[in-house]
């Protein structure tokens, strides 16, 4: 029992409350079965003994892992997804995973899913870009698809004890540039002071936008700092492309949108991602005070 023990707190499936408080359970009948002696108290100890050992080795089976079906279920489709993205031709091969990033649990309100879902449509979508640079930011896109690992990460450990539970500063600061991505498709940069004319319902979708980033839990103070920026910079451009052109607005926009790409800086990590059979190199700005 002692090995047993040792075994599921050193494994990552089995550290979680549900197999812990499964395997206190199986010791104190192992112990009993002992005290009790005899072939009936030694029959007991080994059989209990047997399922313990059966569960650590297969605890999806006995459903005492940290995960549960639609947790595999969404770790299958994006291990599917990352094939596609690595193997050949990925602008066609990896668009075919959109319907499933575009249904639950990617799109559950409060599902950590939820935000791994939301890392990867840029990536899918920045794919079918001509220009991979749509946004002002200039955010290149490894750096989406890094983020999106993260957070993926992030939702099979959260019931692992011992484990990292709460995203970073850079994740938090590349998941408000995925806000912006978004935004950009419905109010591309630069055409809302002409006569703007969305799809149907962009406004409402833009303000949806607007509403989750100001209700986006974060944690650490730059994000929080970019989010105002981000705030003001998107409801600016909102207003104008409602229609309202008066030199306030208009001045409001061009502000704003002037101190994205001077205000917000690449995120500040000096990574490594491979993309496809390409390695990119992402280097920390020189000034980085200015974030």
């Amino acid at each position: 029992m002692a090995i047993l023990w040792a075994s599921a707190l050193v494994s990552s499936p089995s550290r979680n409350r549900r197999f812990l408080l499964f395997l206190a359970a199986a010791s104190v009948i192992v112990i009993g079965g002992a005290v009790l002696g005899g072939l009936v108290g030694r029959l007991v100890e080994v059989g209990v003994f047997a399922i313990a050992l059966v569960a650590l080795v297969w605890p999806d089976r006995f459903r005492l892992s940290s995960l549960d079906s639609e947790d595999r279920s969404a770790d299958a489709t994006l291990r599917r997804l990352g094939l596609a993205l690595d193997g050949a031709a990925p602008e066609l091969h990896a668009q075919t995973f959109l319907p499933a990033l575009y249904a639950p649990p990617f799109t559950t309100p409060g599902s950590p899913w939820r935000t791994v879902g939301r890392c990867y449509r840029v990536v899918l979508a920045r794919l079918g870009d001509a220009d991979t640079g749509r946004s002002p930011d200039l955010t290149p896109l490894a750096v989406f698809r890094r983020a999106g690992r993260h957070f993926w990460q992030l939702a099979l450990d959260r019931g692992v004890i011992g484990r990292r539970h709460e995203p970073g500063a850079w994740d938090e600061d590349v998941l408000l540039r995925c806000y912006l991505d978004e935004f950009d498709r419905f109010v591309p940069p630069g055409s809302s002071l002409d006569p703007f004319v969305g799809r149907d319902g962009w406004d409402i979708e833009a303000r949806q936008r607007i509403d989750e980033i100001a209700g986006l839990p974060l944690r650490h103070r730059l994000p929080m700092a970019n989010r105002r920026l981000l705030r003001d910079a998107i409801e600016a451009t909102l207003a104008v492309a409602l229609g309202d052109h008066s030199d306030v607005a208009v001045d409001r926009l061009r502000t704003t949108s002037a101190a994205i790409p001077q205000q917000w800086q690449a995120p500040e990590e000096d990574v490594a991602v491979r993309v496809g059979r390409h390695v990119l190199q992402l280097h920390r700005p020189r000034d980085h005070r200015k974030s």
